[in-house]
């Protein structure tokens, strides 16, 4: 069995059952992270895709004050609006003296301050963040209340933690 299978499977039976066989299939298959995280992907693709799809109709507008209620002008004048919203905007190379000051380096933050922002998180580290998330937050995506993580089991959440530093690693998030 692929080493990765006992981290995986826990969470994923909690979001959706359906999902997890596959995903427990592909384990059993010998697939890499790669493989699991580009499904994690296309499963998210395929869930906005079935977002239902809601019409817009517009039968009459209001510029300058006048009431435009001919179908034609009404198209027109909505593309030119929308043209000004979407148009392209030229770029300078040159950032103007008040946000280059914004964008300097401090001077008091050390250079080497966030050089471990990307490293791996430590299982010390990571329970004290899980014991203290707060139990009265609205559930994500996932559905998965805060109180949930701070009960689950040593292979529960040794599985979040090493998706977590797969992520890391891998600089990709899955997304629900």
């Amino acid at each position: 069995m692929n080493p990765v299978a006992n981290h995986f499977v826990d969470i994923w039976f909690v979001v959706d059952f359906e999902e997890a066989s596959k995903f427990c299939t592909m384990i059993d298959n010998g697939a890499g992270c790669d493989a699991i995280l580009g499904h994690l992907s296309s499963h998210m693709i395929k869930s906005i895709l079935k977002w239902p799809f809601h019409k817009v109709v517009l039968n009459h507008l209001v510029v300058n004050n006048d009431l435009v209620l001919e179908p034609s002008e009404v198209k027109s004048a909505v593309d030119t609006i929308m043209e000004g919203w979407t148009k392209k905007h030229t770029i300078s190379d040159v950032l103007p003296i008040y946000w280059a000051a914004q964008y300097a380096p401090l001077s008091y933050v050390d250079d080497n301050a966030f050089s471990k922002v990307m490293c791996n998180i430590g299982s010390d580290e990571f329970l004290q963040v899980v014991k203290c998330l707060p139990d009265n937050k609205a559930v994500g995506l996932s559905g998965i209340p805060n109180k949930l993580w701070k009960h689950g089991n040593v292979q529960v959440l040794g599985g979040l933690l090493d998706i977590l530093n797969v992520c890391l690693v891998l600089g990709v998030m899955p997304v629900y």
